[in-house]
């Protein structure tokens, strides 16, 4: 690989200085609390070819994956055939990793009302006399259009991160062997 190349892609160059200094790395690291470090040692043990999509849908209900993706009150994305559109390892970026790449469809909205109080979530009805905003999977809150004092979307994915670090190894391989099938969301 030439040197231009190198330079100019910041994946490979962020894995060399990864691998070259990983304790810098660590300090450099975004402050979602996402450990890339951390996440290529532990990946490297996950065992992939022993993930089961049966066991994977009770993992996609354990990890609360459900409250948000696929029901009807969701504030992500469809997960149904996602294997379609994404390889294994994006799938595990925009889970490890998920304010990395939000779609404008799912930015959430800022709210500040004049009283300094900070609300994020998803706009789900707005008009001039104010505003109904989903800032949980079961949690709405209408705030009235006197009470508004900044308003603007921002970059940040309401899916938390994190989400994998209470999954055991076999359960990570389970629940991305439900999201690629065959029984799993693939098929539906």
């Amino acid at each position: 690989m030439s040197l231009e190349a190198f330079a100019l892609d910041p994946k490979i160059w962020t894995e060399w200085a990864t691998r070259k200094y990983p304790e810098i790395a660590k300090l450099l690291a975004t402050t979602d609390g996402f450990d890339p470090v951390a996440w290529k040692k532990r990946e490297a043990g996950i065992p992939w070819d022993m993930g089961d999509s049966i066991r994977g849908r009770l993992v996609f209900a354990k990890a609360t994956c459900a409250n948000c993706h696929d029901s009807g009150r969701a504030m992500g994305p469809s997960l149904q055939g996602v294997a379609k559109r994404f390889s294994r390892d994006d799938l595990l970026t925009a889970i490890l990793e998920p304010s990395k790449d939000v779609s404008p469809r799912y930015r959430p909205t800022r709210l500040t009302t004049v009283d300094d109080k900070v609300y994020i979530g998803m706009i789900v009805y707005e008009a001039n006399d104010g505003v109904i905003l989903q800032t949980g999977p079961d949690a709405v809150i209408r705030i009235a259009g006197t009470n508004i004092a900044a308003k603007r979307m921002i970059d940040v994915s309401m899916m938390p991160v994190g989400l994998l670090d209470k999954l055991s190894d076999l359960e990570v391989a389970d629940l991305l062997a439900y999201l690629n099938g065959p029984d799993g969301m693939k098929q539906k």
